[in-house]
């Protein structure tokens, strides 16, 4: 399992690396600079793995390993749009999905969204998480806090990495 995910991380770094030429595109645009900094003004898909340390009481502390999708747009210091994550958490054996929206300035960003909980010992359930992320470009670093409701109403916390590959859509933000 630990090799499985050594890979996985090694793998995610490399396309990330790799794949971060849409920042470069943003900086070399006509334009591009502002008051003699960078302007990375735009709006961006971004998409890669994220792997997280997950305190849950109800179910075992363990890891989880998952991939997100966001598509946001960015003008001055500000950033928004939305996301979308799948994760895997392995001591429970359950499958969590999330949606929902996101905001920042700089590298400062909170995400909020509905979840869906399935398998596990419990079986489907629904809630709540909430994201704050302090974000690097394409690595970011979140605790996330989840309710979920029903006959089994629990909280658990995850401590996660994402690292997300940029992919520039447009030179302008959407908002």
């Amino acid at each position: 399992m630990r090799a499985l995910l050594e890979g996985l991380y090694a793998v995610a770094v490399v396309v990330a690396l790799g794949d971060s030429t849409a920042f470069a595109q943003a900086r070399t645009r006509p334009g591009s600079e502002r008051g003699g900094r960078m302007s990375y003004d735009g709006s961006y898909a971004m998409l890669g793995p994220t792997l997280a340390l997950v305190v849950d009481r109800a179910q075992g502390n363990g890891a989880s390993l998952g991939g997100e999708a966001s598509l946001v747009g960015v003008r001055d210091a500000l950033w928004a749009g939305g996301y979308a994550d799948a994760a895997y958490a392995f001591t429970a054996e359950e499958t969590r999905l999330s949606l929902g929206p996101e905001a920042g300035i700089r590298f400062l960003g909170i995400d909020a969204g509905y979840v869906l909980k399935l398998g596990g010992e419990h079986g489907t359930q629904h809630g709540f998480a909430i994201r704050p992320m302090l974000t690097l470009g394409i690595v970011t670093a979140y605790f996330r806090a989840t309710w979920l409701t029903g006959e089994h109403a629990d909280w658990l916390g995850e401590l996660g990495i994402m690292l997300k590959a940029p992919l520039l859509l447009g030179n302008e933000a959407w908002f």
